[in-house]
């Protein structure tokens, strides 16, 4: 029996962890591999959550340790040391055959522990990425060094893991790469969403799922585009679903002067979401724009599919651009010196589309397509038999 240690950055708890880490360790774990997890936790509020899914794990004799995820400076590098510790202590304790790196903070942990086993790296983002929404400028030191972290990162996989067809061409392009290379989105169990058939709607309801801080999100265009449409004479409503970002979505529409719009912010669990989201006609996704930025493949597309919406997102998002090109349930948005313009030729179609049944079901047939956990499932099994 092979044993693993999975480090994550993100929590079990948090919706990624509910609805990617999750899934994917239990297939695992279903086909003979033991794992150790390592993740950062939301500990206010959580005891009990913590409690509950601790036991659940250990009676599928998954291990877990968590360590407390606050903000601020300080407490991040207690996460590198105690990260760093915890690492050491695994392998000098027991025998791991295998560590998956989910992201670039669990490289950074990993990297920075000295501790030399395989591992399989689980690119959730490039680095470079940083600079695209302003966190650190391009061709700094800081940009420079985290370059530099992450070409040592990928050259010494044992295998990676990308998002996107974009990420596997920028590796083959940029590396002399010949290990396993697997594209696997971030996918959803599309079994669990019932699609909305309803008719003749007298407004149109958008959604806006998930993160909303800046960068690299931004949410400012996706309120745009709803203002557009009213401007132009539709009945508009949007919810946001987010679980920790409220003050920052508050701020924007009063200080940008969104008041006028119809919202909500709602709080809801993976399971509420998955019962919630076919209640809207189109999901909005919007990032900032970048060279390394456009490789992302963000959950919400593949969960708004499955839920048979229509997909508003920027240019410049390959997946996006991509998908725009085979399916008109994918629309994608022109923002031109900041403005957002939605021609009024479009609107009589988009009005057909969210009620007609048919352009639900092409939604669903793109998510089976490219966003199926099933799928996913298996290609992590691939992988991790090539691996160990």
């Amino acid at each position: 029996m092979k044993r693993c240690l999975y480090i994550s950055y993100d929590g079990l708890l948090d919706p990624l962890g509910q609805s990617q880490i999750l899934p994917y360790i239990e297939s695992l774990n279903n086909n003979g591999y033991r794992f150790i997890i390592m993740s950062y936790e939301k500990i206010k509020g959580n005891k009990v959550k913590i409690k509950k899914l601790k036991r659940e794990l250990n009676e599928k004799n998954i291990i877990w340790k968590y360590f407390p995820f606050r903000k601020g400076k300080l407490h991040f590098f207690y996460r590198m040391f105690m990260g760093v510790f915890y690492i050491n202590f695994i392998h000098f304790k027991k025998k791991i055959d295998l560590v998956h790196l989910r992201g670039g903070y669990p490289g950074l942990i990993y990297f920075i522990s000295f501790c030399r086993n395989k591992y399989l790296y689980d690119l959730r983002a490039f680095w470079g990425q940083w600079s695209d929404g302003g966190r650190t400028k391009e061709n700094s030191f800081t940009y420079k060094l985290l370059l530099m972290l992450e070409r040592k990162l990928i050259n010494h996989a044992l295998g990676i893991v990308v998002l996107d067809k974009s990420g596997k061409d920028y590796i083959q392009k940029n590396f002399n790469y010949m290990k396993p290379l697997a594209i696997i989105p971030t996918s959803t169990n599309i079994e669990k969403y019932k699609l909305n058939i309803e008719k003749n709607k007298s407004s149109i309801k958008f959604v806006y799922l998930g993160g909303a801080e800046y960068p690299p999100y931004k949410i400012i265009d996706a309120l745009k585009i709803v203002k557009e449409l009213m401007h132009k004479g539709l009945n508009c409503e949007i919810d946001f679903i987010n679980k920790n970002d409220h003050v920052i979505i508050k701020n924007i529409i009063e200080n940008e002067k969104f008041n006028d719009i119809k919202y909500s912010i709602i709080a809801l669990n993976h399971k509420e979401v998955v019962e919630r989201l076919p209640l809207y006609d189109i999901g909005l996704i919007f990032l900032e724009k970048g060279k390394w930025i456009r490789m992302s493949s963000p959950t919400k597309i593949g969960e708004y599919l499955a839920a048979g919406l229509i997909v508003f997102g920027n240019k410049n998002i390959a997946v996006l651009d991509r998908l725009s090109e085979e399916s008109e349930s994918i629309e994608i948005i022109d923002i031109k010196k900041n403005e957002i313009i939605y021609e009024s030729k479009r609107i009589e179609k988009l009005l057909k589309k969210i009620n007609n049944i048919k352009f639900r079901k092409e939604s669903r047939r793109l998510a089976e397509k490219y966003y199926s956990l099933s799928s996913a499932n298996e290609k992590y099994l691939e992988i991790y038999k090539k691996l160990i």
